[in-house]
C-alpha cells in the first residue's frame, strides 16, 4: 500500500513494522491500505487467499476496480474520498471476481488514519468474506419460506406458545377453526380460546412434559367460530434450551369428531356383527396369516367346547382339525393370501374333548390396506348332510339287495351290512311275529351274546315294539323301568343302550328290527332311532316282497307236481291226450322260460332312489332312474312338475292318492306300482316305496323312497296268468276226456261179459247135446270121463274169453288206437300221418302192443290175430 511520506513517518515511528505485518497477516479478514487516489498500498495474507492474487500483484491497483460493484463504479478521486466520507458508518458489501472467476461477497468497513488532512485522507478498509453466510441465509430463507408454506398447507393445527401459554406462532389452520387470523391470535394467550373448564387440565398437562417426557398427546373439546361443540387431539411437544429448561411449547393438532364418530359407529357396527354372528346358525370366524383364531361367533364356540376366554387366550387353527387335515388346509390357506382366490374345502373337526365331525368351510381374504390380512369364513357343521347321505346310500343298497338276493337269510345279512353305514349294527337281530302262535322267531342274529330263538309276544321289548307299532330307544333307567312295571322282561344278557322299530307295512306289522349295544349306553341316539324308523319301513316292504316271491316260487314248483302227477296218472290210460301232453309239455316249457326271465328281471337291480324336498318343492332323481327311462341324467330337471310329467296319464291321480293319504297320516308308508313314460314312448312299471320326514309338529318336510322297475315282472306274472289259464282249460278238458274214457272202458267190460255170455252159450248149443248123448249110458267110468270133459271144456271157455278181452284191457288209449287202425288194413306209415306221430313211435307202439298180447318172438301177423279177436 503506498503511503504519503508523512504518513509512512507516523506508522514507522509508532510501530514495529514487522510485528504489526505479522499481526495483519494473521488476521481472519482482508486488510487493505489505500491512499487518496483509492490505490492499494498495502495488503495481508488474508487478500491473497480470498482473491487469488499474490500481494505485489495487488498493491498499486485500483480498489475500486477490482473491489467495488459495476453499479456502483466511481468518476474520480473525490469521488472516492466522499464515498468514502459517506461509508465510515455504513459498512458496504459487494461482490467481485477472484482470479479462477469465482464470485466472491465482501462486507467492508472503512477507517480514516489521519483525520488531519480529511481532504487527502488514508484509508483502511476491512473485509469479511460472508460469500458462505449470505448462501446460508439465503438457503436458510428459502428453507424458511418452504416451511412457512408446508406448516400453511397442513390441514392439521399448529401452534407454538411460550411456558406462559402466550401464542408465538399459529397457522392459517389453526386461526381459521377459531375464526380469526394468525396474526391477531399471536401475543395471546392459547387458553383464552378454551373453554375455562379445561384450562386447569391443560396447564398440568403442560406442566407434565420436560425432560423425561417431552412429547405427549392429549384430546379435549372447542367450540369452533359456529359455536359447535369439536373434538381435538393434540401432540404436543417441549422445546428446551442446553439448560433442559422449556423455551417454548409446540402443538399439533386435528379435528378428530368425525373420526370419534366414525369410530363409535364402527364400534356399534362391530357390535351388531357380533350379534348377528352370535344368531347366525353356522360358525363364523377369522383367522390371522399365522392362523390364530381372532374371532368367532357363539355356536362356533360351543360346538367346538371352547369359552370365550379360551379364544381370547390365543388359539390356532390347527388345534381344531384331525392332524391328517392339516397340511391340505395350510395349503389352502397359502393359496387364498397367495392368489386371493377362494376354496371351500371338506375336513374334520376336532373339538376340545377329542370330538370329531364333518365340517364345509367358505373362506375368504380379509383385505386391510389394500392387502391381505388375514381369512374370515363360514363353518357349517356337514354331519347331517353326510348322515343324509349314507342314508340314501344305505337305502339305495337295501332296495337293490332286495332285488339281486336269491332268499332271505341273504337278503338279512346284506341289511346288516348296509345298515352299518349310519349305525352301530355290531349287535343285530331281526325278529319276525307268527300271528297264529303268537310268537316271535329270529329270522337273522349277529349279537355277541345271542338273547333268544322264539318268545311269546308279550314279553320282549321287541314285543313292545311290535305291539305299539312305535320305535323304541331304550337306556339302562327306561328298561329298569319297563321290566318294573311289567312291561317287559329281559330275555339274555341285559344291554346298556337298546334299539328297535317295527317292520310295518300297508298290510300290518312283519316283526322287529333291533340293534343293542352291552357296553356304550350313549351308542344310539333320538336321531338313529328316526333313521331306524325310517330304514325298518324300506326293510319290511322289501321281506314282504320276498316272501311274496318265495311264496310265488312255492306255487309254481307245487303246481308243477300237481300237473307233473296227474299227467303220469293220465298218461297210462287216456290214449288221446298225446297231442294235449304235448301242449302242455310247450306250456310248462313257457313256464319255465317265464320264470327264468322273472329271475332275470329281479337280478338286475333297476331301482333308482328319489327324495322330495315338501318345502322347496325341488325333487332329487337318482340317475339310475333317468336311465332307466332312457334321460341323461342332466336332461331332466329336479322338480316335482317334472317327475308328474313324466307319470302315464292314467295314473296320475293313483299316485297322487297315494301320496297324499301317506302325507296325511292315512298310510304308514307311501306304496304303490304305477307307470312312467320311457323317453321312446314306452311304459315301464315301477314299484315306488317311501316315508316322509316330520318335523317337531307332525308336518312332513320329505318325502324319501325308491323306484324299482318292475316291468319285467309285469309281464312274468301276465305270461304267468296266461299260462295258469291254459293250464286251466287243459286240466278242464282232461276231466272231460277221463269222463269219455270212464265210458270207453265201461263199454268195453260190458263188450266182454257179452263175449263171454256169447262163447258159453255156443257152447252149450254145440256141445252139450252131444256130451249129454254120450253120457246115456250105462258105462259109469265113461260117464265120469265125459263130466270131466264138459267141466273142463266150461273151464277152458270161461278162461280164454277172459285172457283175451284181460289183455285188450291191458292197452293204452294210444294203443288201442292203434290196434283199431291195424285192424282196419293202415300201414306204420299211414297210422303216422293220422295220428301226427312219427314211423318209429308207430313201431314202438307196435312192439308194447304185442309184448302186451303175448306176441313177443311168435310169428303171428298183428293184423290177423286182432281180427281173428
Amino acid at each position: 500500500m503506498a503511503l504519503t511520506e508523512k504518513g509512512h513517518n507516523n506508522w514507522e515511528a509508532g510501530l514495529d513494522r514487522d510485528a504489526v505485518t505479522m499481526l495483519m497477516d494473521s488476521a481472519a479478514n482482508l486488510i487493505v491500505y489505500l491512499d487518496k487516489n483509492a490505490l492499494i498500498t498495502f495488503c495481508n495474507t488474508q487478500c491473497k487467499r480470498v482473491t487469488g492474487h499474490e500481494c505485489h500483484y495487488l498493491i498499486g491497483r485500483s480498489w475500486p476496480d477490482l473491489f467495488l460493484s459495476s453499479d456502483a463504479q466511481l468518476e474520480s478521486t473525490v469521488d472516492f474520498a466522499d464515498w468514502v466520507k459517506q461509508h465510515l458508518h455504513l459498512p458496504y458489501e459487494g461482490s467481485f471476481s477472484t482470479r479462477s472467476g469465482q464470485i466472491r461477497i465482501i462486507h467492508w468497513t472503512f477507517l480514516t488514519l489521519d483525520h488531519r488532512h480529511p481532504d487527502q485522507p488514508e484509508v483502511v478498509a476491512i473485509g469479511y468474506d460472508i460469500t458462505e453466510y449470505q448462501k446460508a441465509t439465503k438457503e436458510l430463507s428459502r428453507r424458511e419460506a418452504r416451511y412457512r408454506d408446508i406448516v400453511e398447507d397442513q390441514t392439521e393445527m399448529i401452534c407454538r406458545c411460550l411456558p406462559d401459554t402466550e401464542i408465538t406462532f399459529v397457522n392459517e389452520a389453526y386461526a381459521a377453526f377459531f375464526g380469526t387470523s394468525p396474526k391477531a391470535m399471536v401475543g395471546h394467550k392459547f387458553l383464552e380460546y378454551l373453554p375455562v373448564d379445561l384450562h386447569q387440565n391443560i396447564i398440568d398437562f403442560l406442566a407434565r412434559l420436560g425432560t423425561n417426557r417431552p412429547v405427549d398427546g392429549v384430546v379435549h373439546y372447542a367450540q369452533n367460530t359456529d359455536g359447535e361443540k369439536r373434538w381435538l387431539s393434540w401432540t404436543c411437544r417441549a422445546i428446551l434450551n442446553n439448560l433442559d429448561d422449556i423455551t417454548e411449547y409446540q402443538s399439533v393438532g386435528r379435528d378428530i369428531t368425525e373420526l370419534l364418530e366414525t369410530r363409535k359407529q364402527l364400534v356399534e357396527s362391530e357390535k351388531r356383527f357380533r350379534e348377528l354372528a352370535d344368531l347366525m346358525p353356522e360358525g363364523v370366524f377369522e383367522i390371522d396369516l399365522d392362523g390364530q383364531i381372532t374371532f368367532a361367533n357363539r355356536i362356533l364356540i360351543e360346538r367346538f367346547e371352547y369359552t370365550r376366554d379360551e379364544l381370547n387366550s390365543g388359539l390356532n387353527f390347527r388345534q381344531n382339525i384331525i392332524p391328517e387335515d392339516i397340511p391340505l388346509a395350510e395349503a389352502n390357506l397359502a393359496h387364498i393370501i397367495n392368489s386371493g382366490e377362494i376354496q371351500d374345502k371338506e375336513y374334520t373337526a376336532l373339538t376340545k374333548t377329542g370330538k370329531t365331525f364333518p365340517i364345509l368351510i367358505y373362506p375368504g381374504p380379509v383385505i386391510s390396506d389394500g392387502r391381505i390380512s388375514g381369512i374370515r369364513g363360514l363353518l357349517i357343521d356337514i354331519t347331517a348332510r353326510k348322515q343324509a347321505e349314507q342314508l340314501q346310500l344305505a337305502l339305495y343298497r337295501i332296495a337293490n339287495d332286495a332285488v339281486i338276493t336269491q332268499n332271505l337269510d341273504e337278503f338279512y345279512a346284506a341289511v346288516r351290512k348296509d345298515l352299518s353305514l349310519v349305525i352301530d349294527t355290531n349287535n343285530f337281530f331281526i325278529a319276525l311275529r307268527d300271528e297264529d302262535t303268537d310268537t316271535l322267531s329270529l329270522a337273522y342274529l349277529a349279537d355277541d351274546y345271542g338273547p333268544f330263538t322264539s318268545t311269546t309276544v308279550k314279553k320282549t321289548f321287541t314285543s313292545f315294539v311290535i305291539k305299539t307299532g312305535q320305535p323304541l330307544l331304550a337306556t339302562e333307567d327306561t328298561m329298569r323301568q319297563m321290566v318294573e312295571s311289567g312291561e317287559a322282561e329281559f330275555i339274555g344278557t341285559p344291554p346298556k343302550v337298546w334299539l328297535g322299530a317295527p317292520l310295518q307295512t300297508s298290510s300290518g306289522i312283519l316283526g322287529a328290527v333291533v340293534v343293542q349295544n352291552y357296553t356304550n349306553p350313549t351308542a344310539y341316539t333320538e336321531k338313529d332311532k328316526e333313521i331306524l324308523q325310517f330304514v325298518s319301513g324300506q326293510i319290511a316292504s322289501a321281506i314282504e316282497r320276498k316272501r311274496a316271491e318265495e311264496s310265488l316260487r312255492q306255487a309254481h314248483h307245487n303246481l308243477e307236481l300237481r300237473v307233473r302227477e296227474r299227467t303220469a296218472e293220465l298218461s297210462e290210460t287216456n290214449r288221446q291226450l298225446n297231442v294235449q301232453i304235448d301242449h302242455r309239455i310247450q306250456a310248462e316249457e313257457a313256464l319255465r322260460e317265464s320264470d327264468r326271465r322273472y329271475d332275470l328281471a329281479t337280478s338286475a337291480g333297476r331301482v333308482g332312489v328319489w327324495d322330495w324336498n315338501l318345502a322347496t318343492n325341488e325333487m332329487f332323481v337318482d340317475p339310475r332312474l333317468k336311465v332307466i327311462l332312457g334321460y341323461k341324467p342332466e336332461e331332466l330337471d329336479s322338480t316335482f312338475e317334472q317327475f308328474i310329467q313324466l307319470l302315464h296319464p292314467n295314473d296320475v291321480d293313483l299316485v297322487m292318492e297315494a301320496g297324499e293319504a301317506h302325507l296325511a297320516g292315512e298310510a304308514d308308508i307311501y306304496e304303490c306300482e304305477h307307470r312312467l313314460m320311457h323317453k321312446d314312448g314306452r311304459a315301464i312299471w315301477v314299484l315306488a316305496r317311501g316315508t316322509a320326514f316330520r318335523d317337531a309338529r307332525g308336518k312332513p318336510s320329505r318325502l324319501i323312497g325308491t323306484q324299482i322297475d318292475i316291468t319285467d315282472r309285469k309281464r312274468a306274472e301276465k305270461i304267468l296268468k296266461q299260462t295258469a289259464d291254459e293250464l286251466h282249460r287243459e286240466r278242464k278238458k282232461l276231466t272231460e276226456k277221463n269222463i269219455a274214457l270212464k265210458q270207453i272202458l265201461d263199454h268195453i267190460e260190458s263188450s266182454r261179459k257179452k263175449y263171454k255170455e256169447q262163447i258159453m252159450n255156443r257152447v252149450r248149443e254145440a256141445m252139450l247135446p252131444l256130451l249129454n248123448h254120450s253120457m246115456d249110458t250105462e258105462n259109469q267110468d265113461l260117464i265120469c270121463d265125459l263130466e270131466a270133459v264138459k267141466d273142463n271144456l266150461f273151464n277152458l271157455v270161461e278162461t280164454k274169453a277172459v285172457v283175451e278181452n284181460d289183455r285188450l284191457a291191458t292197452l293204452t288209449p294210444r294203443e288201442s288206437e292203434i290196434c283199431r287202425l291195424i285192424k282196419n288194413g293202415l300201414s306204420s306209415k299211414q297210422m303216422s300221418e293220422r295220428l301226427n306221430l312219427s314211423v318209429v313211435t308207430v313201431h314202438k307202439h307196435r312192439e308194447r302192443i304185442r309184448k302186451k298180447l303175448g306176441l313177443t318172438n311168435k310169428s303171428v301177423n298183428l293184423s290177423s290175430y286182432l281180427r281173428s279177436q
